[in-house]
């Protein structure tokens, strides 16, 4: 479902690529490493995503997550271009049954192991998925582990999104993610503004 995932070789020190996994942060992420004083180079490598929100990549550890750094690529000799390929194909083999729970006005995506954010990574599923939503997919993803989607000319979906961002950043401190609403259009997320 995430592409095809070519099989390469890496150094036997430290994590190897079968471990890369994304994350989905909230910028604010970048500006404590900052405002902490990690040295550039020791910070996780990361890209912009949509809203408020970027990807960084970690390896998977028993217990853990470490995040991926610029020095990691370079020992693991992975180009950037592939970097999201080969972390996707290691999270499928965390989360091979992605589920939908629907709701009233809105569909909960379902995965376990607080990987729902990472699901927004998955462009064919999202691609797959839209034709059933003719008003176009809108998502709020407020944590890790929440995920809700709904269609954009649902008034009612739209509102129960709001309603679940707030309920979650009521009582979520560790891993909020955003207020934003996001919307699948051309392939990609980005930023959703309801017409007022």
């Amino acid at each position: 479902m995430f592409g095809f995932f070519r099989k390469r070789s890496s150094p036997a020190i430290g994590p190897g690529v079968e471990q890369i996994v994304p994350r989905i942060k909230h910028r604010n992420f970048e500006r404590m490493l900052e405002e902490a004083g990690v040295p550039e180079y020791q910070r996780p490598f990361t890209l912009r995503f949509a809203a408020d929100l970027i990807v960084t990549y970690a390896f998977d550890m028993p217990g853990m997550f470490q995040m991926l750094t610029p020095a990691d690529l370079d020992r693991l000799r992975l180009p950037v271009e592939e970097l999201r390929e080969v972390a996707l194909s290691n999270l499928q083999r965390e989360i091979p049954d992605i589920g939908m729970r629907q709701g009233q006005h809105v569909f909960q995506v379902v995965t376990g192991n607080d990987l729902e954010a990472c699901v927004l990574l998955a462009d064919e599923l999202w691609e797959e998925w839209s034709h059933a939503f003719p008003g176009g997919l809108v998502a709020a993803v407020p944590s890790r582990d929440v995920l809700v989607v709904c269609d954009g000319q649902s008034a009612e979906g739209i509102a129960a999104l709001k309603e679940t961002i707030g309920h979650v950043f009521q009582k979520e401190t560790n891993h909020a993610l955003t207020k934003s609403l996001l919307q699948w259009t051309n392939r990609r997320w980005k930023e959703f503004h309801p017409a007022l």
